[in-house]
């Protein structure tokens, strides 16, 4: 199983690729190249879904304490 660092790690590669399908989708958006817009959209909302997993598995690999590594009152 990863470790929290990994996933937080795992997150900002993931948040990166995300920020670059954007940029590419926003140059192609006026061009007539729509295959390709379609393309960027759904790897766009593939990485979004990787995201949720992720912070699902931080959530549960951190239970009862927080990102920063303080534990909370329960």
């Amino acid at each position: 199983m990863l470790s929290l660092e990994d996933l937080i790690e795992l997150e900002k590669l993931v948040e990166d690729r995300i920020k670059v399908c954007r940029e590419t989708s926003g140059r192609f958006n006026s061009s007539t190249v729509g295959q390709l817009e379609e393309r960027r959209k759904k790897e766009i909302l593939k990485y979004e879904r990787l995201k949720v997993k992720i912070h699902d598995l931080m959530s549960e690999s951190n239970e009862g304490e927080r990102f920063d590594g303080y534990e909370t009152c329960r």
